[in-house]
């Protein structure tokens, strides 16, 4: 079974609009672009994509810890990256799909991440705006910012990082044999007991050095430190770092903080620390690091007493701000047993 990384945070917004869904057509004006949003239970929700989070993860990584981005290419209305992830550490982590004459190189990305949704549902303003810089007639639009606690969830499959397969099966064909010789100085091989060759042989899987494969996974957390993104901040300016966060390392796929946090009866965002103790008991034999949690001094202040208490009884869980418990995390032994 995989280990994974799994992480539950929190980002604060004031007046912003993050990713836009494109023009509303809905609206008096002629130029009004809508936000992302979603209904549940009959109630606005507002939402990042995915995919937004997941540029604004790759950009950061590429400005702040010197990752060598894999260039794209583009033809007509296909777009490929260079399907190479032994030097392109984007290509590892995000995955890949490059079609070609002889083969097609696919890879299922290590990185699962969730759109960041609000938690509780959101008013949001249509705002009316002019563009009017020189003489003549003003431009009117119209845009609509929110004000929400976004929720995002995020996991990586440390058996699937810096480790490459051959098989013939969508998500697996991650390289070609003559690729491997290429690089098989910097691979080791070793047996893939998912897959069968025949009744008798398994099929190889390449990794990495390990101390490659931690450094990737750190950077990759870490980022969440420095993580910026999101449309409109020129005039709608929005810090996207975790103001809240828990992570641990466990083994298995199924993301299990993924409820610690949802809308109380009087629609406020809560943390359950019922919740926590319930998944860490019936999860302790998967739990494979501590888990840690982080909270900004000036967010939720409210929680901070019962947070430092649960940390106060409880050996397995450190308690401090998201960037001093994301920088324990990896430099902890456990995290490194991981891989």
């Amino acid at each position: 079974m995989s280990n994974t990384i799994q992480t539950v945070f929190l980002v604060d917004t004031h007046v912003s609009i993050l990713n836009n869904l494109g023009k509303d057509g809905s609206s008096n004006y002629e130029n009004s672009v809508a936000v992302k949003k979603i209904k549940k239970e009959g109630r606005t929700h507002t939402y990042v994509s995915g995919q937004a989070f997941r540029n604004w993860l790759r950009t950061t990584l590429g400005d702040s810890y010197n990752w060598n981005l894999s260039p794209i290419t583009r033809d007509k209305k296909i777009a490929f990256t260079a399907a190479n992830p032994v030097e392109y550490e984007d290509d590892d982590l995000f995955g890949y799909m490059k079609a070609e004459k002889k083969e097609t190189l696919t890879r299922i990305s290590p990185l699962k991440n969730s759109a960041l949704i609000s938690v509780t549902p959101v008013n949001i303003l249509e705002e009316f705006k002019v563009m009017a810089r020189q003489e003549g007639d003003s431009v009117p639009y119209a845009d609509q910012p929110y004000s929400a606690i976004l929720k995002g969830i995020l996991s990586l499959d440390i058996t699937s990082l810096g480790a490459f397969t051959t098989v013939h099966r969508a998500g697996y064909m991650n390289c070609t044999k003559e690729y491997v010789g290429t690089y098989f100085d910097k691979l080791t091989e070793v047996d893939d007991p998912r897959f069968y060759k025949n009744k008798d042989e398994l099929h190889k899987k390449y990794l990495l050095p390990k101390e490659e494969r931690v450094k990737r996974a750190s950077d990759l957390l870490k980022a969440l430190n420095k993580i910026s993104g999101g449309a409109s901040q020129t005039s709608h300016l929005t810090d996207v770092t975790p103001k809240f966060i828990v992570l641990a390392g466990v083994e298995g796929g199924n993301h299990i903080f993924s409820h610690l946090i949802s809308e109380s009866m009087e629609r406020t965002t809560e943390f359950s620390i019922d919740a926590l103790n319930e998944i860490m008991e019936d999860y302790k034999d998967e739990i494979k690091t501590p888990v840690y949690i982080g909270r900004r001094k000036g967010f939720m202040d409210r929680w901070d007493k019962d947070l430092k208490e649960l940390a106060e009884k409880n050996s397995n869980i450190i308690y401090g701000s998201p960037v001093e418990i994301i920088n324990q995390f990896v430099e902890n032994d456990k995290f490194k047993e991981l891989f």
